[in-house]
Parts: C-alpha cells; sequence; structure tokens
C-alpha cells in the first residue's frame, strides 16, 4: 500500500522535498569552507538520502518518503531555491503528518529529517590542521569563542565545534523547533 497515494500533489512534494531542503538548510547556514566544503556537505545530503532510500526504516511510510525523494533527484536543483522557509515548510509538514499519518510515522519522520541535518552539519570539518599556524590560532580562537557564546565560559570540547559551526548549530536548533510534535493535552473532566 502506498502511504503517498493518498495525498494531494502538494502534500506529496512538501513531504517528499523537506530531507533534500532540510539538508540544504543546514548547509546554508554558514559560509565557512565555501566551495570544498559546500560540494562535500552536497555529496554528504546525496548520500545519506540514497543510504536511507535502499536500506531499512522502521516506518513503512519514511521508507517510502525516502525512495520518492531519491526517485526525484531531477527536482533537486529546484528544490534548493529558496531554503528560508525551510522551518514554515517543517512546520507545515508536522500539521499535515499529525492529521494524515500514525504518531510513530510521524516521529519517524522528524526523526529522519534531524539525521539528515546532523549528518550535514558534520560533513565538512571547520577546522583544518595542514593550514598555517597563524591560520590555525585564527580559526582556535574563533572556535574558542563560540564555545564561550554557547556555554557561557564553561568547559567546552572544541572538537564538537571544529564540525558543527554556531551557525548550523543554530539552524539545526530552527528545524528542531519547527518539527515539533506537540502533543494536546486535554484537561480531565471532573479531576479530583
Amino acid at each position: 500500500m502506498s502511504f503517498l497515494e493518498n495525498l494531494s500533489n502538494d502534500e506529496k512534494t512538501l513531504l517528499v522535498s523537506l530531507p533534500y531542503r532540510a539538508g540544504l538548510w543546514v548547509s546554508h547556514a554558514d559560509d565557512k569552507g565555501r566551495g570544498a566544503g559546500k560540494t562535500h556537505e552536497l555529496k554528504t545530503i546525496e548520500g545519506v538520502i540514497t543510504r536511507l532510500s535502499e536500506g531499512m526504516i522502521a516506518s513503512a511510510f519514511v521508507h517510502e518518503v525516502m525512495q520518492a525523494t531519491h526517485a526525484r533527484r531531477d527536482e533537486w536543483p529546484s528544490w534548493s531555491l529558496q531554503t528560508g522557509t525551510v522551518p514554515d515548510e517543517a512546520r507545515a509538514a508536522v500539521e499535515l503528518l499529525k492529521r494524515k499519518m500514525m504518531p510513530q510515522d510521524a516521529e519517524a519522520y522528524v526523526q529522519i529529517i534531524m539525521t539528515i541535518a546532523y549528518e550535514t552539519a558534520y560533513a565538512f570539518r571547520e577546522f583544518d590542521r595542514t593550514v598555517s599556524i597563524p591560520i590555525r590560532i585564527w580559526v582556535g580562537l574563533q572556535l574558542a569563542w563560540e564555545a564561550f557564546i554557547r556555554t557561557g565560559n564553561k568547559d567546552y570540547r572544541l572538537e564538537s565545534l571544529t564540525n558543527i559551526s554556531l551557525a548550523e548549530d543554530e539552524a539545526i536548533a530552527l528545524l528542531a523547533q519547527a518539527l515539533t510534535l506537540e502533543t494536546e493535552v486535554l484537561p480531565m473532566a471532573n479531576a479530583v
């Protein structure tokens, strides 16, 4: 049974394009690494989507979505436009999933989107130890400043900052907030 066939074309496109677009959202969050970094992040997004479309996923619905995302690779260039709308699209996707899918399928979808976002952020190492000493010192100071900003001068492992920049971390946090599957808690009638 196809889960996507019961959705409108716009709903299908929303759910199928979001895995790719969420990866781009994180990739576009900062401009460190520009050419080589962005190329590596795009290859990572493609690789993750390929792997997820071919592998086993606990949710048959999410597996179908990932297969459709991979199958529609020719549309990826058009999906890469206007990635600034990704958080709004994520909220719309969550609302759609809450209305039309089982809770476990909605949760699996959110987890896949976040997996793609994190793998994209980890794709490019922000700190290259092969560059000159003055550049390493400058980048080290920038990373220390990011650690200070993030933690308020608490002990923070700089190694985690070498792969996920502050801008990427903020983009992931916005995406996670947009993908929140809030459930309504109804007050108990005549609670004692």
